[in-house]
């Protein structure tokens, strides 16, 4: 009765002497606490302690493996519970095992309604809720661009992704205007901190670094609208450091348009940082600098300021050294891009090393031997083996 819940621990936090209860688990002298179920930006499952303690732990939900377990389809984020630790299985993972549900129902949400990838999907505004989750309706598209409020599906509790709508609350713009009254949110710039950027263009190459050669790419999420920082690395050609990186990030060069104390660096200061709303954004810095020098675009000439880094192949730092420079992205990537083609190269690298192995293997057989005549791999009287009637075709380029 209970699904098993994994947290990574070293072996010094070993629980003490496990002792078995009569219907046959096993478990660690101690008392339970309760725990949260929330998920994180990969939209894995987890169970957070709501004690507090210095020495709590964020505890991964593992898929079941004992018949009188119920399936994970049963957990969704909000769930609290009363567990209890169980365990060590073997020294390193810590398993839970679930006593009472605390919660019967998950908890409505509120968020956003918004188009992803050509769906229309459900965004929340809690922070435990990091993944979009599809929408059960027939017609999704009319509560777009506007907050609603929804439940988990009625048929499937535990399809915590599917999500109906019990609530339309209204224009994501009426919330966004709502926000920015409450918090005096400014929505223009001063006519003189505007001025000031009338005129700005990328400076010369003089007194800067040319890297505008290397292929320098910035990294964001898929919505992302500001292109701030951009990323390099190379094999350390240094004989001394083998196996190590040669790391370059490199940042906009916002000090080159912005000089102390004049009007554009005081409402900076004011506004503290760039406001990110459902349909705007209000930016720290005119739009000219914000979304334009100052953003990493592709293909753009940018001033910028960088650091060279130089690492082991452990990852230690050996050193590094900052630059003023001129620079130009090569790609705006976005995170799922990234993480596509480090899974498409581990694939190549394992076919590579399958090949190769049925190589080796091939070769440490030998060549194999002959079919004699009338035999089980004759191709009998009267009959060619299909490789002689049928040459294979020559696939190479």
């Amino acid at each position: 009765v209970g699904s098993r819940l994994e947290a990574a621990a070293p072996a010094a936090d070993r629980p003490p002497p496990p002792v078995t209860d009569p219907r046959g688990e096993v478990w660690t002298r101690g008392y339970g606490s309760i725990y949260t179920v929330v998920a994180d930006e990969g939209g894995a499952l987890w169970a957070e302690d709501e004690t507090g303690l210095p020495d709590s732990r964020r505890l991964k939900v593992a898929e079941p493996n004992a018949f009188h377990m119920p399936s994970l389809d049963q957990m969704y984020v909000g769930l609290r519970f009363l567990g209890a630790p169980v365990g060590p299985e073997d020294g390193v993972v810590t398993p839970l095992h679930i006593m009472k549900r605390l919660t019967r129902q998950p908890p409505n949400l509120i968020g956003v309604v918004a188009s992803e990838g050509g769906k229309t999907v459900f965004q929340s505004c809690d922070k435990r809720f990091f993944d979009s989750r599809d929408i059960a309706d027939h017609r999704p598209e009319r509560f777009l661009m506007r907050y609603v409020e929804v439940k988990h599906n009625e048929t499937n509790v535990g399809d915590w992704q599917l999500m109906q709508v019990v609530r339309d609350i209204g224009p994501v713009s009426s919330v966004s205007e709502f926000i920015m009254r409450t918090y005096s949110l400014p929505d223009c710039f001063p006519e003189e901190a505007e001025a000031l950027t009338v005129n700005a263009v990328v400076p010369p190459l003089t007194g800067r670094r040319d890297v505008r050669d290397l292929p320098l790419v910035t990294i964001d999420g898929t919505d992302s609208r500001d292109f701030d920082d951009a990323v390099f690395a190379e094999p350390d050609p240094d004989p001394a450091n083998p196996g190590g990186w040669h790391l370059i990030v490199s940042i906009a060069d916002v000090a080159h348009y912005v000089k102390a104390g004049d009007a554009l660096d005081l409402e900076a200061f004011a506004r503290g940082n760039s406001t990110y709303l459902p349909d705007r954004c209000i930016p720290m810095l005119p739009e000219r600098l914000s979304n334009d020098l100052c953003s990493l675009r592709p293909h753009e000439d940018r001033a910028c300021v960088g650091v060279d880094i130089w690492i082991t192949a452990t990852g230690e730092k050996l050193r590094h050294k900052f630059f003023r420079g001129l620079m130009e992205s090569s790609a705006r990537l976005t995170y799922n891009q990234v993480e596509v083609a480090f899974e498409e190269r581990a694939a190549l690298r394992a076919s590579a090393r399958d090949v190769e192995a049925a190589g080796e293997w091939e070769e440490a057989m030998g060549p194999a031997p002959e079919a004699k005549a009338g035999s089980e791999d004759s191709a009998g009287p009267g009959l060619q083996p299909a490789a002689a009637s049928n040459p294979p075709t020559d696939t190479t380029d």
